[in-house]
């Protein structure tokens, strides 16, 4: 007499298995996304070292369009030194290189581009942008040197570089959060990471895009953007 599995028994261990595979996927995604997501606050806190390092070295200053010379270069090309790279506070593999500490890997813009990290606006542009109020304007309570972004006169719990996604999968350079939202899409699961002038990071929850009274997107406060209160 012979004997094997019958129909139902085979189907049984099939389900089994499905469930199993099931399982092992949605953990092995769990474990991929929170690597990912220490991989990009590894990349924050060295640009945030890399920028301390370059305001050392100019007068506390940090990398602005207005600095390197006043060539209107970005923050990562005042980090990379351009245009004399070897010396570059935070080295940087070229435009489209998809390489650390510039690209985010969770971050789904980071097939091209310098970068797709964005720096708070108003810290890279300057005094004009400086206010205390929501696109405010005060140069007089607030004068940080020649281009209104010295480390001494800023407070410490304000945004430096944060991750950047548009709707559309796109990036910015630099991000606002007293106008808007464009660049503050979700990056690792409904989250973005920031890191502050001070170096501590924070993962605010950016959806569902609900934004209050005082300008804050969910959990990203507007005020982590305004250089003073």
């Amino acid at each position: 007499m012979t004997s094997g599995f019958t129909l139902l028994e085979l189907l049984s261990a099939i389900a089994i298995v499905g469930i199993l595979a099931t399982l092992t996927f949605q953990g092995g995604k769990g474990v991929i996304g929170k690597s990912r997501n220490l991989r990009c606050i590894a990349n924050l806190r060295t640009l945030h070292l890399g920028t301390l390092a370059y305001a050392a070295d100019h007068d506390g200053e940090l990398p602005t369009d207005h600095n390197n010379n006043n060539t209107g270069t970005s923050w990562y090309m005042a980090l990379v030194n351009w245009p004399d790279t070897k010396d570059a506070y935070v080295p940087h593999g070229g435009y489209g290189e998809n390489r650390p500490p510039y690209f985010c890997p969770q971050n789904r813009a980071s097939s091209f581009g310098w970068t797709n990290y964005g720096m708070n606006q108003n810290l890279h542009e300057g005094a004009p942008n400086m206010g205390a109020v929501p696109g405010g304007e005060d140069p007089a309570a607030f004068k940080a040197g020649r281009h209104g972004n010295r480390i001494s006169q800023i407070q410490r719990n304000v945004v430096l570089y944060l991750d950047s996604l548009t709707a559309t999968g796109g990036t910015g350079y630099t991000i606002n959060g007293d106008r808007n939202w464009t660049f503050s899409h979700p990056v690792h699961g409904d989250r973005v990471n920031a890191i502050f002038l001070d170096g501590h990071v924070e993962s605010p929850r950016v959806f569902p895009r609900t934004i209050n009274a005082d300008g804050d997107l969910n959990e990203m406060k507007a005020s982590w953007f305004r250089p003073i209160h």
